[in-house]
């Protein structure tokens, strides 16, 4: 055999080794769904981890993604967080701020593939396997409570928020509502718990609750619960409302002591 021959049976064996090695053993993944809807199915499975297309999924879950083509980087931000993924390398760059992965990001038939529950976590979701459905459930994002009084702030209140002096204890975050006064907040249909908290003013008030009023798909509003009165010196109690698609949410009081502590919503 000439040299010439050599030579090109050589290339060949190089480029087939090389393709070898630039596309990594994989198995097919079973579908991805988000907060109970399926939304892929181009997951995989690397090494016992599900890694998913930086585009498509990702995005799904509002994340903003990019590639950097002269960096080879794949590029996820929400929320003021950006996560930085070298193609190959088991690393990440959060905000600039190195991380060590188990497993690397990978190029995989012109896709992009990125570690899903590392990129889950970071930003505040959560994901599971089930084993006897081979499906990838991802829960799009924790529930994180929503105080009602400074981070959504009510549309319309008629109430006066307050500080108040229970004996030793000081409740910042308290809402006087008073005899039949409201406050008004747009849900939007994106919560399913309302919590509440009551106490009793002092040894002689009697803290008579509050009523929960919801404005549902229905466009009408109802009312949807009730928090039991507070006698003096009962102590701090807490109640729980589902609010799950409710748009509008009032809460009313009912007596002349009406008020609520650390109302939050999740």
């Amino acid at each position: 055999m000439d040299q010439k021959k050599i030579n090109i049976k050589k290339c060949i064996i190089s480029l087939v080794l090389s393709s070898c090695l630039a596309v990594p053993s994989y198995v097919t993944a079973s579908p991805v769904k988000i907060d109970g809807e399926t939304v892929s199915n181009d997951a995989i499975q690397y090494h016992g981890r599900t890694m998913v297309p930086l585009r498509g999924v990702l995005e799904k879950m509002n994340i903003q993604v990019n590639f950097d083509e002269q960096k080879r980087m794949a590029i996820a931000s929400k929320n003021n967080i950006t996560i930085q993924l070298p193609i190959g390398r088991s690393v990440a760059y959060i905000n600039g701020a190195l991380k060590m992965l188990d497993t690397p990001t990978l190029m995989v038939n012109g896709k992009t593939y990125v570690p899903l529950r590392f990129i889950t976590e970071t930003f505040d979701s959560q994901v599971k396997y089930d084993a006897k459905t081979k499906t990838v459930d991802i829960m799009s994002s924790v529930a994180k409570k929503v105080d009602l009084l400074n981070e959504l702030k009510a549309v319309k209140s008629e109430g006066k928020k307050e500080a108040l002096q229970v004996q030793d204890t000081a409740y910042q975050n308290t809402l006087f509502l008073g005899q039949n006064k409201i406050a008004l907040w747009n849900l939007d249909g994106k919560y399913k718990t309302l919590t509440v908290y009551l106490v009793s003013k002092d040894e002689q008030s009697y803290n008579q609750g509050v009523e929960i009023i919801a404005e549902p798909d229905t466009k009408e509003f109802k009312i949807i619960g009730a928090t039991s009165g507070i006698r003096p010196l009962e102590g701090l109690k807490k109640f729980t409302f589902d609010v799950t698609g409710v748009h509008t949410l009032e809460i009313q009081g009912v007596g002349t002591y009406s008020r609520i502590i650390n109302p939050t919503v999740q």
